[in-house]
């Protein structure tokens, strides 16, 4: 355990504490909430978000949040919560959790790093490919019942600029580099210059950096002024990042060849957003991470950390 995490405030969740009160904080992800339950201990039980209730009313008597992809967790909350001991993310991001509100309150405060990474690498190779070969135009073509369709672009020999080189943005790289492309990276750590250069160079511009202070924004009117005419832009990380109105009016001036939206400024997004109406754009519903074997590896941990919480044992990937 590293020396800035400081230990639970009492020990294992036994005597008084006959059952574990978990919360599923958000809305959707039915099939990733019930493997957590078909892995739960007798003791525990989960209960989900009533949405039509305020999140504070909702964690009087909650032991653990899951909190995926809600809002961020207003600090009232964790104060508001005498019980609460674990903030238990099943995913790298951690952006909704107010750590260190947490950190004050005695409260653990646990992630899963990496565990999505191959998946939604996957994911965002696949939807590159989907834009860069019109696949929308294309089927409704089929459907019209015309041959050949509209003209693609071929990613071999183009640049691939990936905004964020945690394990997702390096997975990305690899699979671009298999088909071959080339590869420009920027991280927390590169310079403004180094991101312009990325911006103006890359054939497709794909991100996978955190939702901060610094990168809220940060494709916003000026960035997509320094882009090539005709780029690609895929979003696998949080809606913050773009900025919307400057995203459509890029796609009104019709600058972009397509985008690629899995994470989005509102979640769920409404499809009758006009930002989902123009043909150049695909969005799916954060599906990203969405596979059998990553879906698993969260309940498995998740649940695992709750066992630990129980017994008093030390938590898995605790970041506070």
């Amino acid at each position: 355990m590293s020396p800035s995490v400081s230990p639970l405030p009492t020990g294992p969740l036994t005597s008084d504490t006959t059952q574990i009160r978990i919360l599923w904080a958000t809305e959707g992800w039915e099939l990733a909430r019930q493997l957590v339950i078909e892995r739960l201990p007798s003791w525990a039980r989960l209960q989900v978000l009533n949405p039509s209730r305020p999140l504070v009313e909702q964690v009087k008597n909650i032991h653990v949040i899951i909190p995926i992809t809600c809002p961020r967790i207003p600090d009232e909350v964790v104060h508001n919560a005498p019980k609460l001991r674990l903030i238990n993310q099943p995913g790298a991001g951690y952006g909704n959790v107010p750590v260190e509100v947490a950190k004050d309150c005695s409260i653990a405060v646990c992630n899963l790093p990496g565990v999505n990474a191959t998946t939604v690498a996957e994911s965002t190779i696949m939807m590159l490919l989907m834009l860069a070969r019109r696949v929308p135009e294309t089927l409704a073509t089929f459907q019209c019942r015309q041959m050949g369709g509209p003209l693609g672009m071929q990613l071999r020999g183009k640049t691939l600029g990936i905004i964020g080189m945690g394990a997702i943005g390096k997975e990305v790289a690899r699979i671009a580099g298999g088909l071959g492309m080339h590869v420009l990276a920027v991280n927390s750590r590169s310079s403004t210059d180094e991101l312009d250069a990325l911006l103006q160079e890359s054939h497709a511009i794909s991100l996978h950096c955190p939702h901060t202070p610094a990168t809220a924004g940060l494709i916003g009117e000026r960035a997509f002024r320094l882009m090539r005419p005709g780029a690609i832009l895929l979003n696998f990380a949080r809606g913050e990042i773009i900025d919307k109105k400057a995203l459509i009016s890029a796609l009104d001036r019709k600058q972009l060849w397509g985008v690629g939206l899995d994470a989005h400024w509102v979640e769920p997004a409404d499809p009758s957003d006009p930002v989902y109406h123009y043909h150049n754009v695909i969005a799916t519903p954060h599906a990203g991470a969405g596979s059998q074997e990553v879906f698993e590896a969260m309940a498995d941990t998740t649940v695992d950390n709750i066992v630990r919480l129980k017994e008093g044992r030390p938590l898995l990937n605790r970041i506070v």
